[in-house]
């Protein structure tokens, strides 16, 4: 896939799966989703407020992925919503765990909005590398509140990344684009989806 924006998180997927230790995933095919999660569309997990759960003891424990397709946690309803009409089909992929959504303009493709779904400790672990990281190479790292049961969110100079965790699973939207609409765009379609894993 040919967007820029994802190779900037493919760097921190290694680091943030290195720190948490977590190299696979206990589903076929969702250690490459985890991956792009857990350092491209995950930007590190921020103590939201809210969230207790860092001061309190440790982080809910991973829950299966078995049987989750990102595809489905959104109503066509809320896509056509937040991003108007699409220039394809929803693309999934990675065993139900990556889906794809381009945004249809005039031309060809508008905003690109990658939904990925992870294991809470790869989440943990992107949180961790991208609050670290915070003001390096013009990324701002920022903490959620009313998102799940934590949220956080990497403004980078190309993308936006929304990531909310739920339990011991957790979702990360990127969007190649930093604009008020497009982090709009991400909230309201991660309402929905944190709603739904």
């Amino acid at each position: 896939m040919p967007h820029k924006f994802l190779m900037t998180g493919l760097g921190l997927v290694a680091a943030g799966l290195a720190i948490a230790g977590c190299g696979a995933s206990q589903d076929t095919g969702a250690t490459s989703a985890q991956a792009h999660q857990a350092g491209a569309s995950q930007p590190s997990q921020a103590g939201a407020a809210g969230n207790t759960s860092a001061a309190s003891g440790p982080e809910p424990a991973d829950a299966s992925l078995s049987g989750i397709h990102a595809c489905k946690l959104i109503s066509a309803s809320v896509v056509q919503s937040a991003l108007g009409t699409l220039s394809s089909p929803p693309a999934e992929d990675h065993g139900g765990l990556y889906c794809l959504y381009e945004q249809a303009v005039p031309g060809g493709v508008g905003l690109s909005v990658i939904v990925t779904i992870t294991e809470r400790s790869g989440y943990d672990a992107a949180k961790e590398v991208t609050r670290l990281a915070n003001g390096a190479q013009g990324t701002r790292y920022v903490e959620l509140s009313g998102i799940g049961d934590d949220a956080f969110a990497s403004i980078g100079p190309q993308s936006y990344e929304l990531s909310a965790a739920h339990g011991g699973r957790a979702i990360s939207m990127q969007i190649d684009s930093t604009s008020p609409a497009a982090q709009r765009a991400a909230m309201e379609l991660m309402k929905p989806a944190i709603a739904n894993l």
